[in-house]
């Protein structure tokens, strides 16, 4: 997957989480297809992220956390294969 694309989709993710009404069905689903796509060649900040959607759903510090990690990667411009 492409690095855009990998972000892209990530990005999209961040912004389900960070609505007023979180759907935790759709951040699911979204991080399941994402992370089956890319597997193990993803980054481990991001596979974290991916993995972890029912802790950020309940617990909101540690999701506020993760999301600070990932969005930092996200606008590092490091590439995912980095």
């Amino acid at each position: 997957m492409y690095d855009r694309e990998l972000k892209r989709r990530l990005g999209q993710i961040v912004a389900q989480e960070e609505l007023a009404e979180v759907d935790w069905n759709i951040v699911a689903r979204l991080c399941d297809e994402l992370a089956a796509e890319t597997g193990i060649e993803a980054p481990m900040v991001v596979q974290e992220y991916l993995a972890s959607a029912t802790q950020r759903r309940t617990d909101a510090v540690f999701a506020l956390a993760q999301r600070s990690t990932l969005v930092g990667f996200l606008r590092s411009g490091r590439r995912a294969a980095d």
